[in-house]
């Protein structure tokens, strides 16, 4: 739990930050390697299952191969390297073994950071039916901070941006993360979270109306702050969140007869209603509102520039992440901006680039993985075994996993310590339940 919680209040910056995201790879192994000295810590874990194992191996193979040296003969056959050939040339070390990827350095950094998310991952899949329930309380607690840290950065009382990060989005709520659309991703995770604790404490016998309203309290300030981060995309994702928050919830507070659930309805309109009432009246909600007015999306031609950077290195791609050089010599000039773009605002895109078709292979054999543990949990949790708070837990699973993939067309959440904290807790709880050792009779 502590290394979740480290991952999400100081993994927020990305791989531009090292000043926070170094310190956070540090933290993790400190707190693996006491968890590993310390044996009273691990009662509890299971072994991490074989699936977890595949998947994280799957993770790691493409940067390590990248970073392989490879002969002359290999390696100047590669597309894209007579420039890099023909520079090497001029202090007579063309003839050297160079690896696959283009930027050696900034691919062992990244593989440095895989490691720590694998190491993560395998951990989140050793806890039982309540340590995953812990995860998602973590993940709540978490965000009732960073809303506070938001509402500071809005209002910037005192004359501090109350940021993070220096070029974070300024005048937004951005939380811990560095930029708005991270940050809407982690709230509406935080939404689920929510989700799967009231379910737990429902299980615990704790009163329903007590539950289901502090609930909606929480739910309701998480959703003004997405809604105030200026997020496009993320404020477009909303009807993905709540309707996995609806099936999260609706076993344990569905009336049980149609006048009830008519009222329930009634009721939730309503309460929409009068906050969106309420939300209009605000200049803050306003400048929401003109971030929709765009003449232009300049997503498109960093698209089409990512793509023509990826066709000079394909098959091999450039290694991971090697976007920025090569997208700088792809930019096509009528459409430079002053900004230099750090990520194609794809991560799907962005990664074929870095790792050319091994990467599509590994990535498509991860997806396949991944999909075959939701089929399993669901089926599991929803039809032999029925068990509500396990149920609530693959949804948060599969919630979480589809909405930060549908986010990650239009950006890079992938990119970011913090969510792929979360997306490997989302991996981690479609995996099998199994016991601790100790309880196994």
């Amino acid at each position: 739990m502590a290394m979740l919680a480290v991952t999400l209040v100081l993994g927020g910056g990305g791989t531009v930050s090292p000043e926070t995201e170094v310190p956070t790879q540090i933290l993790l192994a400190v707190l693996l390697l006491l968890l590993t000295l310390v044996p009273d810590w691990s009662r509890g874990l299971v072994r991490a299952p074989a699936s977890a194992w595949l998947l994280a191996g799957i993770a790691l193979v493409i940067p390590v191969m990248q970073l392989v040296p490879l002969p002359p003969a290999i390696w100047h056959a590669l597309p894209g390297r007579s420039t890099e050939i023909a520079a090497l040339s001029l202090i007579g070390a063309a003839d050297n073994w160079m690896p696959l990827t283009m930027v050696p350095t900034r691919t062992f950094a990244s593989l440095l950071t895989m490691m720590a998310m694998a190491t993560l991952f395998l951990e989140f899949t050793r806890l039982d039916r309540n340590g995953r329930t812990a995860l998602c309380l973590v993940i709540a607690l978490v965000s009732i901070p960073a809303v506070i840290l938001g509402a500071l950065q809005i209002t910037s009382l005192g004359g501090f941006g109350w940021s993070l990060y220096a070029d974070a989005n300024k005048g937004w709520v951005v939380g811990f993360q560095g930029n708005r659309n991270a940050t809407t991703d982690f709230f509406q995770v935080a939404i689920l979270a929510c989700g799967v604790v009231a379910a737990a404490l429902i299980e615990e016998r704790r009163p329903k109306i007590a539950v289901l309203g502090s609930t909606a309290i929480v739910v309701a300030v998480l959703t003004i702050s997405v809604l105030l981060t200026g997020s496009r995309t993320g404020i477009g994702l909303f009807p993905e969140t709540f309707l996995f928050l609806a099936l999260i919830l609706w076993p344990d507070f569905a009336p049980a007869t149609k006048k009830g659930r008519m009222a329930l309805a009634f009721a939730t309109c309503a309460g929409l209603v009068v906050i969106g009432a309420l939300l209009v009246q605000t200049a803050s909600i306003d400048r929401v509102i003109a971030r929709f007015d765009t003449p232009t999306e300049g997503r498109w031609d960093i698209w089409k520039d990512t793509l023509s950077a990826t066709a000079k290195v394909w098959p091999a791609g450039g290694g991971i992440s090697s976007f920025v050089p090569l997208y700088e010599a792809s930019e096509r000039l009528e459409v430079l901006i002053p900004a230099l773009p750090i990520r194609a605002h794809n991560d799907w895109l962005e990664w074929l680039l870095e790792a050319g078709l091994p990467g599509a292979f590994a990535l498509a054999a991860t997806v396949a993985i991944v999909a075959w543990l939701g089929v399993r949990s669901t089926r599991t949790a929803m039809f032999r075994t029925p068990d509500k708070l396990h149920r609530a837990q693959v949804l948060f699973a599969l919630g979480t996993l589809l909405h930060i993939g549908l986010h990650a067309m239009l950006d890079y959440p992938m990119r970011s310590l913090t969510l792929v904290a979360l997306i490997v807790a989302g991996v981690a709880l479609l995996t099998p339940l199994s016991l601790p050792d100790h309880e196994k009779t």
